[in-house]
């Protein structure tokens, strides 16, 4: 697994400049360049996943936020399998669920993109296994961070940071840029429909963190 330092030396090389003695550009640039691939690519595809995460449902509480590396949560595993609601599909099914209570969670629901409700309310503590889409990388970060992001993606990261960066030059390279930054949709286009195949879409065009159900639940 890369690191955002190996990637930042591949994007110089890749606006012809000499990784070992830099001169044009400045590894500082390169690495703010690599970040923001990998959070632009985040925001496009819903990548990388954080999957398995202990969390504490605490009881008497209706509404969680997500750890702060996190965004749009995906799954929730308790003593089983914890289905996925909407507040709507919730009024139709369960009128009084506002006011519902119990042990055990039934169903979690998307609120907001960093945050997620339950039903019914609890009476106790639960401990429950969510993923969730990491949130990318915030300042301060180091270059040994490692990039999350699936190898074979790493060359779409590499060409949006050169297409960033040769932004500073203008003219022809800036329209080079341009051609690379197309070439990161490309791949993220890929990666996207690589995703959507494993589980469904990650993000919806009209509401951000996708709101579908789990889709047996209608029928209870």
């Amino acid at each position: 697994m890369a690191t955002i330092g190996d990637l930042a030396s591949q994007v110089l090389q890749r606006v012809e400049e000499d990784p070992a003695n830099p001169i044009f550009w400045t590894y500082e640039e390169a690495y703010w360049a690599v970040q923001e691939a990998i959070n632009e690519a985040t925001l496009l595809t819903g990548q990388p996943e954080v999957g398995f995460y202990n969390f504490t449902l605490t009881k008497d509480t209706r509404f969680f936020t997500l750890p702060t590396f996190g965004i749009g949560i995906l799954s929730m595993t308790g003593t089983g399998f914890i289905a996925k609601e909407s507040i709507f599909s919730l009024d139709v099914m369960k009128p009084t669920w506002e006011q519902d209570v119990g042990a055990a969670p039934k169903y979690w629901f998307s609120f907001g993109i960093n945050q997620f409700g339950i039903y019914p309310k609890l009476t106790l503590d639960s401990n429950v296994m969510i993923s969730f889409i990491s949130a990318g990388y915030t300042y301060p970060f180091s270059p040994t961070t490692q990039v999350l992001i699936p190898q074979e993606y790493y060359n779409g990261i590499i060409d949006y940071a050169a297409s960033t960066m040769k932004i500073k030059e203008g003219g022809t390279e800036f329209a080079q840029g341009l051609t690379l930054y197309q070439k990161f949709l490309d791949d993220m286009s890929k990666l996207n429909a690589f995703a959507d195949r494993i589980d469904g879409p990650r993000f919806s065009k009209t509401f951000g963190v996708d709101l579908s159900v789990s889709p047996w639940i209608l029928s209870k």
